[in-house]
């Protein structure tokens, strides 16, 4: 789901030092940080919108349906 630097910023869970230096970077890179948040809105835009979560439901409903008129 998240690139890191380009959707997003990663780092190992419970590693300050890292968090700090992801952080520091963003401070310091702020023009590239502005590309990856409209990145990340983007992918999460197309990704995860109500339609396409609504379609993806629907979708499922209709496979359980044909699969009990098969039974």
């Amino acid at each position: 789901m998240i690139q890191d630097n380009v959707n997003g910023f990663l780092y190992d869970q419970g590693n300050y030092i890292e968090l700090a230096s992801k952080i520091q970077y963003a401070i310091e890179n702020w023009e590239k940080c502005v590309d990856i948040i409209e990145e990340a809105y983007k992918e999460a835009m197309e990704k995860y919108s109500i339609k396409r979560c609504a379609n993806e439901v629907y979708e499922v409903y209709e496979k359980l349906l044909k699969e009990d008129e098969n039974v």
